[in-house]
């Protein structure tokens, strides 16, 4: 005789099924049922994913990437003029021969002109041509002047071997030795000025630099604590049933990994079409010789493989800190308990 097989209850599978600790916990903090709610098969995480706090942390974190990432562009422009300013003025000197009723000014410029070209290291030697003196004057005297009647000093132009430079205190002595109203001018004095104000704007580069990222710290330690501040339940219910405290932190840690490498990215992009739109603008508005003559002024804010590399490691940076402060964060919080 067949013995009928005994009938199995359905709730008795359920109660083998595992359970995600996570979900279970919310579910009763929740006051859920649940055979109310759907079953997703996935674990629900620690920290939520959406959110306001999400949103505007990840906006906070995008702006200071941005004005990070424009930062480090400004100090690579500063840093290029500066070296464009000094390469030009190191690359050329001048001497001036001051006008003297009782001597032919002619005759001194030409003595000038012969004593530099045969010092050591001189390149070319040129005398300024009287169209180029009054294109240097006619900013600050208008048009239509005779240099005939105004006292102005002629100039003479010498090139020099930047790696191989003369002897700027011997040739100023045979200088005016041969010419005693000739001045000679190596312009030391604005190559200094332009390597300590391209020094302060690094300087202040930096510091800005290390400012922002301060303020984004600090945004993520505040969201990192409100965050474990909303999911205070579950945390000491996972830590007190054993959970390694490694396994919290690191759910943490994914979470604004991920965030902090989205809103650098966002950030990084940001600033690499404002460059874009600066440099853009530049070239649109202004004809090519002024457009030639700004950017020798304050340099091109285009995106070349310098700044591009130097956003990109600013956007890892990003996402590396916000991990690592959170982690900190976290550890912190649960050491306390």
């Amino acid at each position: 005789m067949t013995m009928p097989e005994p009938v199995r209850d359905e709730t008795e599978n359920d109660a083998k099924a595992p359970l995600d600790p996570v979900s279970e916990i919310r579910r009763a903090e929740d006051g859920a049922v649940a055979d109310t709610v759907p079953e997703t098969g996935r674990p629900t995480p620690i920290v939520p994913s959406t959110g306001l706090a999400g949103r505007a942390l990840t906006f906070v974190i995008a702006a200071m990437c941005f004005l990070a990432c424009l930062f480090f562009a400004t100090m690579i422009s500063a840093h290029r003029t500066a070296d464009r300013w000094t390469s030009s003025i190191s690359s050329e000197i001048t001497v001036q021969v001051l006008p003297d009723p009782a001597r032919d000014i002619d005759a001194q410029v030409k003595k000038v002109m012969e004593i530099a070209r045969s010092a050591t290291g001189v390149t070319n030697v040129r005398d300024t041509r009287p169209d180029e003196l009054k294109a240097m004057l006619e900013p600050w005297l208008g048009t239509g002047m005779d240099l005939n009647d105004l006292p102005i000093p002629r100039l003479v132009l010498v090139n020099v071997d930047t790696a191989h430079p003369p002897d700027y205190d011997a040739l100023a002595i045979a200088i005016g030795n041969a010419v005693p109203n000739a001045v000679l001018d190596d312009h030391q004095f604005w190559q200094d000025r332009l390597r300590t104000g391209a020094q302060s704007v690094a300087i202040i580069g930096g510091l800005l630099f290390a400012l922002v990222l301060a303020v984004m710290v600090a945004s993520v330690v505040f969201a990192t604590r409100g965050a474990m501040t909303g999911n205070r339940e579950v945390i000491e219910v996972l830590h007190f049933v054993g959970a390694p405290e490694p396994f919290i932190a690191a759910e943490f840690q994914r979470h604004f990994l991920m965030l902090g490498l989205r809103a650098g990215v966002l950030g990084g992009l940001a600033a690499m079409a404002m460059l874009t739109l600066l440099s853009t603008l530049l070239a649109r508005w202004v004809d090519v010789r002024q457009a030639t003559e700004v950017r020798f002024l304050i340099g091109d804010f285009g995106i070349d493989t310098v700044t591009l590399v130097g956003i990109a490691v600013i956007v890892v940076l990003v996402a590396a800190l916000t991990a690592i402060t959170t982690r900190m964060t976290v550890m912190r919080y649960l050491h306390a308990l």
